[in-house]
């Protein structure tokens, strides 16, 4: 119904809540996910990211519009005595909008760091939800810590479990493009202790996996067990070493060669309150 009256989706959020028959109720209560948080998720899926507003249609990335935000503003100093009288007030939402510009445009500022991570703190202490709880304090964590990396024997316990096809869909999101260059080549792949069989496309500066295909034609032909190709594929284990512990290759070495550098490894981890 707001939709309809166009209405965005932060005016939408702010306006809807729950009647007494339902607040009131520990079990109807935004413990997890909140009617702000999940309206605007509602909103996207009908309307998309787009507000109708043109403005809002193709900003500058969020460094370029904060140093102009500042420099509008009148400089980081103005920014911190505007962001410490909104504090004052407890008003932590309108301080974090402030902060976060700042700390975007001058990533080294202590200071602003200091006081949007207060900000955030004060706002995880209000949150009902324990999900914007940890969201508050995590961004805190960021701004007082810095990353902390992630812990990659977790993520090795992980892949065991997952399914070959979604390891090798995983894999297209790693293929960077300009390191792929204009290559298009097949491989053709034998997971041998699984029986299973995939066909990984690369062209266009992508890559397409199909399962349940078996190609003895493909430019490229990988055959052995699961853990050795998601070493050579995954985890950056070098031919030589990967060939030596058992793996088969056959066909274009060079197209190998090509393909194994144009995929990226994951990051420990990324900033996300942070540039």
């Amino acid at each position: 119904r707001l939709m309809n009256k166009g209405e965005t989706a932060p005016e939408i959020a702010e306006a809807i809540k729950p009647p007494k028959s339902l607040s009131d109720e520990w079990y109807t209560r935004g413990y997890y996910g909140t009617y702000n948080h999940n309206s605007k998720a509602i909103y996207q899926r009908y309307l998309g990211w787009y507000d109708a507003n043109p403005a809002n249609l193709h900003q500058h990335v969020p460094t370029e519009r904060a140093k102009r935000y500042v420099a509008a503003m009148g400089g980081g100093k103005k920014v911190v005595t505007l962001a410490k009288q909104a504090l004052a007030k407890g008003d932590y939402r309108w301080s974090s909008e402030l902060l976060n510009q700042l700390v975007f445009a001058e990533p080294g500022n202590t200071v602003a760091k200091q006081l949007m991570a207060d900000s955030f703190e004060q706002q995880g202490y209000q949150a009902e939800s324990a999900i914007w709880r940890n969201m508050f304090l995590s961004g805190a964590h960021e701004l007082r810590n810095g990353v902390a990396p992630s812990d990659a024997a977790q993520a090795g316990n992980l892949i065991s479990g997952v399914p070959t096809e979604m390891l090798f869909h995983t894999l297209g999101t790693r293929v960077d493009p300009a390191k792929l260059g204009t290559l298009r080549t097949m491989v053709a792949v034998t997971v041998t202790d699984r029986k299973e069989t995939a066909l990984l496309t690369f062209g266009n500066g992508t890559l397409f996996s199909e399962m349940g295909i078996k190609d003895d034609t493909a430019a490229i032909r990988l055959s052995g067990p699961r853990p050795l190709l998601l070493g050579l594929l995954l985890a950056g284990m070098p031919i030589a070493q990967a060939e030596a512990a058992g793996l088969k290759i056959e066909g274009d070495r060079a197209a190998l060669s090509t393909v194994l550098a144009a995929i990226e490894a994951p990051p420990a981890g990324f900033n996300i309150v942070t540039p």
